[in-house]
């Protein structure tokens, strides 16, 4: 017999939830950032703040790894210029030498010619690099430049990224009209800062040469920036934090040559891509109501 059965049956007033107790922090690979550990046990045994640690520096669960610190290293602990680029906001500008590469030399510090490794005729070759990388980049970029899209990246949107994927979800692989009629009518910031980027999109469009009224929003792409934090000075008691998030975004129109305004269906255009490869007839929407255009409503 069940446990609360025979005990409602024995008479007792004390009627046994057969509820499990709260588990928080309880994930199926583990507890927080432990894998392998479940939910049993107490809170203590879930964040480990006072026992053993399964990884060195872990003294919290939101512990990152020290800078420039390894366990158990060999003896020249020597931090290289090159070592900074694991960072995310910073960039190429901050390397002392492009074409110089820093190597531990007899336990110092020591600089050397940098080079591309390229093949030529079944042969590797030692090419300079900064010729070479500069030469590389400008052939990317005429390679870029001569597809007919077009990319922008905005930096430092100050929105958080989290919320600014939602509002590209809503964008993703419409036609520019409509996309910008979309921005129009949304209420958040997110479009706001959408439509102010595809309103740059057309300009750089119209530059370019391509025709605006087939272009389509082929990609979308946030990436976490930087954050401002403050202490709220209004809070009352026990200080609280005021966090302003920013993100990075970018956004990449195409001109599709099969497009026929008013590009108003709701299938994606990957999925209209896959039908029309599987030889499904993707029927153009009947329905024409007026999209509102850059120029206005």
């Amino acid at each position: 017999m069940h446990r609360t059965a025979w005990l409602l049956s024995e008479g007792s007033g004390v009627a046994w939830s057969t509820r499990p107790a709260p588990a928080f922090n309880v994930h199926p690979g583990g507890a927080l950032n432990y894998p392998g550990r479940g939910a049993i046990g107490s809170r203590i045994k879930l964040d480990k703040l006072h026992t053993r640690h399964d990884i060195w520096y872990k003294s919290r669960w939101f512990q990152a790894k020290p800078f420039a610190m390894n366990y158990f290293v060999d003896t020249p602990r020597m931090l290289l210029d090159r070592d900074f680029y694991k960072y995310r906001f910073q960039s190429v500008k901050n390397l002392a030498f492009f074409s110089r590469w820093e190597r531990v030399v007899d336990s110092k510090r020591g600089f050397e010619d940098r080079w591309w490794i390229v093949e030529e005729e079944g042969e590797s070759l030692k090419v300079n690099y900064k010729l070479y990388s500069e030469r590389l980049n400008n052939e990317l970029r005429q390679i870029q430049e001569s597809l007919p899209q077009l990319t922008i990246i905005m930096k430092g949107v100050p929105y958080p990224w989290k919320k600014m994927e939602i509002s590209c979800a809503v964008v993703q692989g419409l036609s520019l009209r409509e996309a910008m009629a979309q921005c129009k009518f949304g209420l958040r910031k997110g479009h706001l800062v959408l439509y102010r980027a595809f309103e740059k999109l057309l300009q750089g469009a119209e530059a370019k040469g391509l025709d605006k009224d087939k272009l389509r929003v082929t990609r979308t792409h946030v990436a976490m920036g930087s954050r401002d934090k403050q202490i709220d000075i209004k809070s009352k008691g026990y200080y609280a934090w005021r966090t302003k998030r920013s993100c990075l975004l970018l956004v990449s129109v195409t001109e599709d040559p099969d497009m026929v305004l008013p590009d108003r269906t709701i299938i994606p255009y990957r999925s209209q891509v896959s039908l029309r490869k599987a030889g499904i007839r993707t029927e153009a929407t009947i329905l024409d109501v007026p999209a509102i255009t850059a120029e206005g409503i």
